[in-house]
């Protein structure tokens, strides 16, 4: 195989519409359509990855043009033909522009593409004149992942919504290279979540192994499609009530094909026996969807005799059939992008499949539901429950204090032994007239609140010490002659009723022609007050208002240009200003419509009315002088209330988060025996616990206690042997891997060991002469010389050793899948130049 060069959440409102997409959405015969391959020329590419906006047009990123010398992002329209070509912009910095994917947002007035060079996601803005401009205002926000990090991948993906998916971790060298996740933003680049986690080999659904491929989520957001290429895999991705996704099914190979066929296990494209087989795949590394949501997965492995091969699943009958077609270059392809005709675009070898049966018919996009707020999953803190110390009276006063997210609304208690989930709720307040029960002494009150969601809050109990009253005997006080007092009468002044308030006018319902073959449509609007219906707004499905205006049944209309369903709000309003509901009604547009930029109208704001108060003169009443009456006092004896334990607070442990680091790996040069000290160096902020190797065929043994010289066996083939380490600690964090190789002189052949005993090892400078004419000096070893001889530049290379016989031991990659080929060259000893 040949691996690429190293270098807010919206809440849905409606489970029921998430629960539909896991059934077919519609039934159709299972045609697959047939294909007649056409040579795609000026393109080129290293992915060429592209995908279609709400319109129906393609943006496929290009390595060349012809025109504009320069890589390129071709736009193909809804029909099939080649609207126009535009360069990619320049990006600051000195970054190379070369893409490897690149994602419209639904209006096409944005692009989200991934560079080859870099790593990096960048965003460009659509000019007056239709070209891209780079947005230096705009950046993805960072994610935790034991520290802040960028994201970083070459596959990036929207849906209707303009939400954005990347697959993080796909061929990034160093320190950006983790984690191997699905990262969710927003337009604007808010970071939302994310899904999956890296697991290596792991086949647990929602698990990924090595490497994230292509990713492709419906229209409407509410599934991802996700592949592996090391799993040889394809994962769907369900969204859940609270915006986040859970993994429902995977389909592709399973362990034991693996084992025995792929080339990623076997090291041989010729023992792919899963190529040819329906749902099986040989390094998946890119999908697409149909515009009936039909998955297409691209088979990179299954190249062999100069063709190309494609994985089609019928999503209405849930069947997998094959499609093979040529390929032009010289590249293995990466990469998949559909056209709304069906077409396949496979721009790196230079391959288009033009569709030339039944396609499937394009399916609606259904409207987006209204965001609602999200599910009140939070318990309300019942923080405290207070009652007098003692009380003379059987009422008393609880005093609570509750919060909650939303709010707290109802409250139940119970007294002495009683069951309180058996206890009536009654509205919550933060102060409630409780009725002590007949007997004296200590009553304890157990009392619990929730909130409109149901969620409870924990139990609290207060208590009061009930004490019998102390009789004093009545003080007999004479009575006061008062002289009645006589206040002028006050005269208030009636209160006139405000005249009926105007009712709010009533949108019955609104009617829209279907389908719409036309952009300018009549809307009919039926609409009723209990004055008069004077105005009217309407707003394409983007929500944007336009301005109000006078009302008319009949009114004219203006659709979102392109073909696919569209929208339109409605809303009317009398003389006073007041506003109807609003209705939402589709239709299907049958011609390309004119983007109509939104006109942004602000609110209209009502002055409340305020009514003047009402004032009465004051009333003046001559002060009574009544002597003083003494009583004599009460003693009452002092009640002893017991202390209260508050048991203390004991702090969480702190979780460890901090993975280890192995900062050194050494082995000896050389090695008379197989068996060999392992020595290593590592660190943490807390512990290193244990360690585990791995031999050069990449398989761990098992963990075992880190020790910082550990023996090991190296296999007995070869001379060249390595040893893979790594290290965690107590909590399971892991470090990173190291890799180092030494020279097993045992491990030779008999023959040539004993040759190498009696010749003394060259350390004279060779060179490598690849396709190019360019000379490169290759690093001397003991017994040969280590070099890449890569493929991805698809030239033969060629030894040129001077005098003697070479030999060039090839291994597939290692165990960390971050190098392509390692080439060894063992020659019979030469004489140094003089």
């Amino acid at each position: 195989m040949a691996f690429p060069r190293s270098s807010p959440r919206l809440l849905l409102a409606l489970l029921a519409i998430g629960l539909a997409l896991l059934l077919p959405a519609r039934s159709h015969a299972a045609t697959v359509p047939t294909f007649s391959p056409e040579r795609l020329t000026d393109c080129g590419g290293w992915r060429g990855g592209g995908q279609r906006d709400a319109a129906g047009n393609l943006y496929l990123p290009c390595a060349t043009d012809a025109v504009l010398r320069r890589p390129s992002i071709r736009i193909y329209a809804p029909d099939g033909s080649l609207a126009r070509s535009v360069a990619v912009p320049t990006i600051p910095g000195g970054s190379r522009s070369d893409l490897t994917d690149v994602a419209p947002s639904p209006d096409g007035r944005y692009l989200y593409a991934a560079q080859d060079a870099t790593k990096n996601y960048v965003r460009f803005v659509r000019q007056a004149d239709g070209s891209y401009a780079f947005d230096a205002g705009f950046r993805f926000g960072q994610f935790a992942y034991g520290v802040m990090k960028d994201p970083h991948g070459e596959f990036i993906a929207t849906d209707g919504r303009g939400e954005v998916y990347i697959a993080n971790g796909t061929w990034v060298p160093g320190a950006f290279a983790a984690p191997t996740i699905v990262l969710h933003y927003a337009a604007d680049g808010t970071y939302l979540g994310r899904f999956g986690e890296y697991a290596g080999g792991s086949r647990t659904l929602g698990d990924f192994y090595w490497m994230l491929g292509d990713l492709a989520p419906t229209p409407d957001g509410m599934s991802v499609y996700t592949t592996e290429v090391g799993n040889n895999r394809v994962q769907r991705w369900d969204r859940n009530f609270d915006g986040s996704f859970t993994a429902r099914v995977a389909y592709g190979n399973t362990a034991a094909d693996d084992q025995a066929d792929d080339p990623n296990q076997a090291g041989d494209q010729s023992r792919t026996t899963v190529c040819d087989q329906p749902g099986k795949f040989g390094a998946p590394y890119a999908t697409a969807l149909d515009t009936a949501n039909n998955v297409y997965v691209m088979s990179t492995n299954c190249w062999l005799g100069g063709k190309t091969q494609i994985g089609r699943l019928d999503i209405a009958t849930g069947t997998w059939s094959i499609i093979n077609g040529p390929k032009y270059g010289n590249n293995q392809s990466h990469e998949l992008a559909i056209d709304a005709r069906g077409d396949i675009f496979m721009a790196s070898v230079d391959t288009t499949l033009r569709a030339t049966g039944v396609a499937p018919a394009p399916v609606p996009v259904p409207p987006l539901p209204t965001p609602q707020p999200a599910a009140d999953v939070t318990a309300p803190e019942l923080s405290s429950a207070t009652l007098p110390a003692t009380t003379a009276a059987r009422t008393v006063t609880l005093a609570l204090a509750a919060t909650d997210a939303v709010g707290v609304t109802q409250l139940r208690m119970a007294q002495a032994g009683a069951d309180i989930t058996a206890a009536p709720w009654v509205a919550y307040a933060a102060q409630v007239s409780v009725e002590l029960g007949a007997a004296d002494g200590p009553t304890t009150v157990r009392v619990q609140v929730r909130d409109a969601a149901g969620n409870l809050s924990a139990v609290l109990a207060a208590t009061t010490i009930y004490t019998a009253p102390v009789v004093v005997p009545p003080v007999v006080v004479p009575p006061v002659v008062v002289p009645p007092v006589v206040a002028p009468p006050v005269v208030v002044p009636p209160v006139v009723a405000p005249p009926k308030a105007n009712q709010a006018p009533v949108l019955n319902e609104v009617t829209l022609p279907n389908p719409a073959v036309t952009q300018a449509i009549t809307v009919s609007i039926d609409a009723a007050d209990d004055t008069a219906v004077t105005e009217m707004r309407l707003a394409t499905e983007e929500g944007d208002w336009g301005g109000w205006t006078k009302f008319d049944a009949a009114a004219s209309f203006t659709l979102t240009a392109g073909n696919g369903a569209r929208g339109v709000f409605v809303q009317v309003r009398d003389a006073e200003h007041l506003e109807s509901r609003s209705l939402y009604r589709t239709t299907v547009a049958a011609v390309p419509a004119v983007v109509v930029p939104p006109v942004a109208v602000p609110p209209v704001v009502v002055p409340p009315v305020v009514a003047p108060p009402v004032v009465a003169p004051p009333v003046v009443v001559p002060p009574v002088v009544v002597p003083p009456v003494v009583v004599p006092p009460v003693v009452v004896p002092p009640v002893v209330v017991p202390p209260v334990v508050v048991p203390p607070v004991v702090a969480p442990p702190v979780r460890d988060t901090k993975a280890p680091v192995l900062e050194e790996l050494t082995l000896p040069k050389t090695i008379a025996t197989r068996t060999v000290t392992v020595s290593t160096k590592a660190s943490d902020n807390v512990a290193v616990t244990r360690m585990r190797l791995a031999s050069d065929n990449g398989v761990w043994q098992p963990w075992q206690d880190y020790a910082a010289a550990t023996p090991w066996t190296v296999a007995p083939t070869a001379m060249v042997k390595g040893v893979f380490v790594q290290v965690r600690d107590a909590a399971g964090n892991e470090s990173n891997v190291k890799y180092l190789t030494t020279l097993c002189t045992p491990c030779l052949p008999a023959p040539q060991a004993r040759a190498l005993a009696h010749r003394t090892r060259s350390l004279a400078t060779r060179r490598l002469r690849t396709g190019s004419a360019r000379l490169e000096l290759v690093r001397a070893s003991a017994l040969g010389h280590d070099f890449d001889l890569s493929q991805d530049d698809h030239r033969r290379d060629v030894l040129d050793c001077g005098g003697g016989f070479d030999t060039a031991l090839v291994r597939p990659g290692d165990v960390t899948r971050h190098c392509e080929r390692v080439v060894v060259v063992r020659s019979p000893t030469i004489a140094p130049p003089t």
